[in-house]
């Protein structure tokens, strides 16, 4: 059934370089279900991920819906890929050193408290706590 967390895209084509890389297409991906893109280098995966994101043209996707893009190629380092992916949430990365922040304040201010409490209103709407045990979606 529809609903407006769906992202729906009919009929769409895409092209880079003189390739065609989606013809006549169509993309229907359902609020709460879990996705991969499987393919070999050089058949769209990310041209398609980047028209999504861009939300250009017939990919509206919903404002209200979050997407994130975590690239390809990341720096060498100890962090692992679903951290990386959890890091790349900028917002609650925002949001959680604004709370650590604010949590830091000895005698807050009533300005400093109602902040705090609206960081805490905003984790809870991004279901911020259940990002590690959710993981990448």
């Amino acid at each position: 059934m529809p609903t407006d967390d769906n992202i729906n895209v009919h009929n769409f084509s895409i092209h880079m370089g003189g390739k065609t890389l989606f013809k006549d297409s169509n993309l229907n991906l359902s609020h709460g279900r879990r996705y991969g893109l499987v393919g070999y280098n050089g058949t769209g995966k990310s041209t398609l991920l980047n028209h999504i994101v861009a939300r250009d043209g017939q990919f509206r996707v919903p404002r209200h819906i979050d997407i994130h893009i975590v690239q390809q190629e990341a720096p060498a380092n100890d962090v692992s890929a679903l951290q990386t992916v959890i890091n790349s949430d900028e917002m609650r990365t925002r949001l959680l050193a604004e709370r650590d922040r604010l949590l830091a304040i000895d005698e807050p201010t009533m300005e400093e408290t109602e902040r705090l409490n609206k960081v805490y209103e905003r984790l809870i709407f991004i279901e911020a706590d259940s990002a590690l045990p959710r993981g990448p979606c």
